[in-house]
């Protein structure tokens, strides 16, 4: 009797155990966010907002490193219902089974993070949902030195945090504040457009806008094949861009 009890505790232990780690499992499935990416979509994201950048950018911008697990952002195509975009979609079954909650018109940062709080149980950091919004302004500022300036503290303050410094926002952050730079200064007189670009490649080696942007500093500095170079990784990351990327390797091929 003693060893029938005995089994039975045993049996009822394995199964607790294994309940828990299937659960365990399922609590490591990143919710998922899809991005419309529909013409009309991405027309309707405010370039304010973003500052020049989509809103699939936005997300990934709100996104601590640490919550990546959590969080997974992805392009959709059309998600429907076109004349309230721009629209989201987010499945936090893992597998991505059961039906997406739909989120339709969200056209700036706060409206992400709040989507990201509720239907992903994920609060972004309150130091990336500012740096959002100084990147925000620094879009509207008219003048490429007032747009340093507001860059540079978004990219000193990330840059300070060892749980924000390789976050996606610093890597935006960084080539935003080298366009700016470059517009104050096309020929990059002094490089600091070229580092911030590098830099910025190199937090994100996925992030088309890096890639094109480093092409820019180094053909302002006349490496024009680190920029052949930089281009081409702008296409890989890009891909539908590859048309435009060939015209471009092509131009600066014929001045070398």
């Amino acid at each position: 009797m003693a060893k029938r009890h005995s089994i039975i505790i045993l049996l009822f232990v394995i199964i607790a155990s294994a309940v828990v780690f299937v659960h365990s499992l399922s609590l490591k499935q990143p919710c998922t966010v899809r991005i419309c990416q529909n013409k009309d979509c991405r027309s309707r994201y405010p370039s304010t907002a973003a500052a020049g950048e989509t809103l699939a950018r936005t997300f990934r911008d709100l996104v601590a490193p640490s919550g990546l697990s959590q969080v997974a952002v992805e392009a959709s195509e059309c998600l429907g219902q076109c004349g309230r975009g721009p629209n989201v979609a987010v499945n936090c079954n893992g597998n991505g089974g059961g039906r997406d909650k739909m989120y339709y018109g969200v056209v700036d940062p706060q409206t992400a993070a709040a989507i990201l709080e509720v239907s992903c149980d994920y609060d972004p950091p309150p130091m990336l949902l500012a740096a959002a919004d100084v990147m925000a302004r620094a879009g509207k500022a008219t003048s490429p030195s007032k747009k340093v300036s507001l860059l540079t503290s978004a990219v000193d303050a990330l840059s300070g945090d060892s749980t924000l410094s390789s976050a996606s926002a610093v890597a935006r952050a960084l080539v935003l504040r080298a366009d700016a730079r470059m517009d104050a200064d096309p020929t990059d007189t002094g490089g600091e457009a070229l580092g911030d670009a590098q830099r910025a490649a190199e937090l994100g080696p996925s992030y088309g806008k890096a890639w094109r942007t480093l092409a820019d500093a180094r053909e302002a500095g006349g490496d024009f094949s680190g920029a052949v170079e930089a281009v081409r990784r702008w296409a890989e990351a890009e891909p539908s861009l590859a048309r435009k990327a060939k015209g471009e390797v092509e131009r600066l091929i014929a001045r070398m």
